[in-house]
């Protein structure tokens, strides 16, 4: 889960804040800086070690100058400068505003962009004005396409940003949420999935689970059943198994950011998945199958009735969380989840 961070006239970004964001959102960064002399906004990105955003920005941390900083981690798209916020969107008559983006987009990015690159491509193909661009992402179709997102866009001669979505208080700054201030150890024989990470702000636990402790390997169950789904423990981590059904302990599935998690003896476990491929279909907990559309969109084909085993064949099967507004969140192969729109 990425972070920005905006910091107004009278507010202060310490050194120590803004190493805690980059420990927990360490894929790049890029800012937002207001020009009291152009009365515009000036932009630079691509930086990726803490050490050369903050020699950068460290002038502007103080409280005399308005700043808007994006630490990202990576959901979709490869971890590369180009891909770090803010991305442009271009206007009517030339001018541009610029977009920071934390969370997910239920669109499907293109040419190997992130959701946040092709969102802002598309807004940029419309060249709408200012107030349309504001209409547009503030009304009821950019809270849709937003989600639980939260947006923050500079606009070319206004020095307040729009700040869209659900934001935080912070010592005076407002972020975009507050996982980046809790660090959580992990033992050194766990891990967790692909990343290989001990300790990190980034696996911030819901208060209602309280301080987390993992624990061995040798201490944590085989399997764990959630609903009709089953999932084994490898190399610390827990995998779907589509071969298994009713097998082991009782969890349950919790999406979290751009993860999945099984909560089992009070325990929040990583889960993980190897596909051989793109998933073609996803099942939820309780047997739903649905099938999943490169355009972004999963459609319900059935209900499971044997083991998950039987509709796997030669097309990988994948674990989908449905919500209540219409999105299955698709586990993929790394631990990342992908959001569908339920047809």
């Amino acid at each position: 889960m990425c972070v920005i961070c905006f910091k107004n006239l009278g507010a202060e970004l310490s050194r120590e804040d803004a190493s805690l964001m980059w420990e927990a959102n360490d894929h790049g960064a890029g800012y937002a800086l207001w020009d009291e002399t152009s009365q515009d906004w000036l932009v630079k990105k691509g930086f990726m070690s803490f050490e050369g955003l903050w020699k950068e920005i460290e002038p502007y941390c103080g409280r005399d100058h308005i700043l808007v900083v994006h630490f990202r981690i990576a959901s979709r798209g490869k971890v590369v400068p180009d891909l770090t916020h803010p991305f442009p969107i271009e206007m009517e008559g030339g001018k541009t505003a610029w977009l920071f983006h934390n969370g997910t987009l239920s669109i499907v990015p293109e040419g190997g962009l992130s959701d946040t690159a092709q969102f802002a491509k598309e807004l940029s193909q419309l060249r709408l004005n200012k107030e349309q661009l504001k209409t547009l992402l503030s009304g009821k179709l950019g809270d849709e396409l937003r989600g639980h997102s939260r947006f923050a866009v500079v606009f070319p001669g206004e020095r307040e940003p729009l700040l869209l979505g659900s934001w935080e208080e912070a010592d005076g700054l407002k972020v975009s949420n507050l996982g980046w201030r809790r660090t959580y150890s992990f033992p050194l024989d766990y891990g967790l999935g692909g990343y290989g990470l001990q300790s990190r702000s980034y696996w911030d636990l819901p208060d209602t689970y309280g301080y987390c402790e993992l624990g061995r390997k040798k201490d944590l169950p085989k399997f764990v059943r959630a609903g009709v789904l089953t999932f084994e423990k490898k190399d610390g981590c827990f995998y779907f198994v589509p071969s298994l059904r009713g097998v082991g302990k009782e969890g349950r599935l919790l999406v979290k950011y751009d993860s999945l998690y099984i909560i089992c003896e009070g325990q929040e476990l990583f889960a993980d998945i190897e596909l051989g491929g793109e998933p073609e279909l996803a099942v939820s907990p309780e047997g739903e199958i649905y099938r999943l559309h490169k355009n972004g969109v999963a459609k319900k084909v059935g209900v499971l009735k044997s083991t998950p085993k039987a509709y796997a064949g030669k097309r990988p099967v994948s674990v989908g969380i449905p919500d209540e507004e219409g999105i299955l969140y698709v586990l993929q192969e790394g631990g990342l989840v992908e959001p569908y729109l339920l047809e």
